[in-house]
C-alpha cells in the first residue's frame, strides 16, 4: 500500500474516532442537561411555585400595575431571546469552523 493511501486511511480513521468521541461527549452533555432539568422541575413541583402563584404574589404586593409591568418586561426579555436565537443560531453557517482560537490552533 502506498504511503499516501496509508496516510489518508489513518486520517479517515482518526476523523471517525474523533467524531465518535465528540458524539459521546455531546450525548453525555445532553444527559447531564436533562438530569438538571428534571431536578429543577421536581423541586419546582414540590415547592408549589407556579407562574400563576408568582403573578398572584406580585398582584398582592404591587397591584395590577405591577403585574402589567412584569408582563411587559417578560415580553421584552422573550423578544430579545428570540432575536438572539435568530441572529446567532439560525443564521450561523453549517460548517465545522472552530469555535475558539485554541481549537483552531490545535488543528494546525
Amino acid at each position: 500500500m502506498p504511503a499516501a493511501a496509508l496516510s489518508t486511511n489513518s486520517a479517515a480513521a482518526l476523523s471517525t474516532s474523533s467524531s465518535a468521541a465528540l458524539a459521546a461527549e455531546a450525548q453525555a452533555a445532553v444527559h447531564q442537561a436533562q438530569t438538571a432539568i428534571d431536578a429543577f422541575n421536581r423541586v419546582r413541583d414540590e415547592s408549589g411555585l407556579t407562574p400563576q402563584a408568582c403573578l398572584e404574589a406580585v398582584r398582592r404586593s404591587g397591584g395590577e400595575a405591577a403585574v402589567a409591568t412584569l408582563r411587559q418586561e417578560a415580553g421584552r426579555a422573550v423578544r430579545a431571546l428570540d432575536d438572539k436565537v435568530d441572529r446567532d443560531v439560525m443564521h450561523s453557517p453549517g460548517t465545522n469552523r472552530p469555535s475558539s482560537r485554541r481549537q483552531a490552533n490545535r488543528s494546525i
